[in-house]
């Protein structure tokens, strides 16, 4: 279904279709983990800042941040909607959501990696299936 590097782009995350989520040496492509959801998983992304990190979202609108070393759950977080897309801005401090229902849901990243909902914007009409940050433009000189 879909794919994701790590920052390192040493282990790529894969999605399937059968609710499982594997983590997969890039090079080699063997199996490091294989964890299992209760929807089907539609993205992931490793944290920028936490390579260690990463959040899968599902069709039933729960956000799940994994340790790639323990294989551990560390957080769940209910959004209410299927999520279909995420990206991270540049600084690694906010993680966006696309949702099947057309809105965006702002997550606050802590140091730490813990996620905190911010908020939400009804964005589209139909479901967001990607999602694209671009850094802001610098402040005009004055």
């Amino acid at each position: 279904r879909a794919i994701a590097f790590s920052p390192g782009e040493d282990v790529v995350v894969t999605l399937s279709a059968d609710e499982s989520v594997r983590l997969c040496h890039a090079e080699s492509g063997d199996v490091l983990q294989v964890f299992m959801d209760l929807g089907l998983v539609n993205a992931a992304a490793f944290l920028p800042l936490k390579p260690n990190l990463f959040v899968a979202a599902n069709s039933k609108g729960i956000l799940r941040l994994i340790d790639t070393a323990s294989g551990e759950g560390l957080q769940r977080v209910r959004l209410g909607q299927a999520a279909r897309a995420l990206a991270f801005d540049a600084t690694g401090r906010w993680l966006m959501v696309g949702t099947e229902a057309g809105s965006i849901h702002a997550l606050g990243v802590s140091g730490a990696g813990e996620l905190r909902w911010q908020y939400e914007v009804l964005a589209a009409s139909e479901a967001i299936a990607s999602l694209a940050l671009a850094d802001a433009p610098p402040a005009p000189a004055g």
